[in-house]
C-alpha cells in the first residue's frame, strides 16, 4: 500500500512540472572582467538611452543599437575622460514576451544610478560591455546599489 503512495505521488508530481528552457551564459569573475577590461570605471548615465540607425540579430531576435552617454566618476582602470559613449542594445519590440531573452541594459539619468563598467573600446570610438553583447547586464554592466557622493 505505501508503494502504491509512494508511485501515485510521484506520478501527480511528475505531471505537474513545467517544462525548463534555458541557455548557456558564461560567468565571468570580477578578475576575469577586471583583466579583460580595457576601460574599468564607475560612471552615470548623462541621457536617456537613445537609438542609433544599427539593426542586428543576437540570440536570434531583432535587436536595434543603442547609445548611452556617460559621465566619468571614478576610473579603476584605463585613460581617464569626463564622459564616454556605451554602445549596447535593445530588443526592437520590447512588449514581445521572450524566455531567456537577453539582458540587456537601459539607463534613465533621472534615477540617478551609478554604475560599475567594465569595457572594451570599439574603433569607432565608443565602449562595448567586455563580456559581450548579449547579456551585458549584471556582467560588464554592474548597477551600484550605494549613492555615495561624489
Amino acid at each position: 500500500m505505501q508503494r502504491r503512495s509512494i508511485i501515485a505521488i510521484v506520478a501527480i508530481l511528475t505531471a505537474c512540472t513545467y517544462p525548463a528552457s534555458g541557455r548557456l551564459m558564461q560567468t565571468w569573475s570580477y578578475r576575469q572582467l577586471f583583466a579583460a577590461a580595457e576601460l574599468v570605471i564607475i560612471a552615470q548615465p548623462i541621457v536617456r538611452t537613445r537609438d542609433t540607425p544599427e539593426r542586428s540579430v543576437i540570440l536570434g531576435q531583432p535587436v536595434v543599437g543603442v547609445a548611452t552617454e556617460f559621465r566619468t566618476l571614478l576610473v579603476l582602470k584605463g585613460r581617464r575622460r569626463a564622459h564616454f559613449t556605451l554602445h549596447h542594445y535593445r530588443m526592437s519590440d520590447p512588449n514581445i514576451p521572450l524566455i531567456d531573452a537577453p539582458a540587456f541594459a537601459f539607463f534613465d539619468p533621472a534615477e540617478h544610478p551609478r554604475y560599475l563598467l567594465f569595457l572594451v573600446h570599439e574603433s569607432d570610438g565608443r565602449f562595448a560591455p567586455v563580456a559581450g553583447q548579449e547579456d551585458p547586464l549584471g556582467l560588464g554592466v554592474q548597477e551600484l546599489s550605494s549613492r555615495a557622493s561624489d
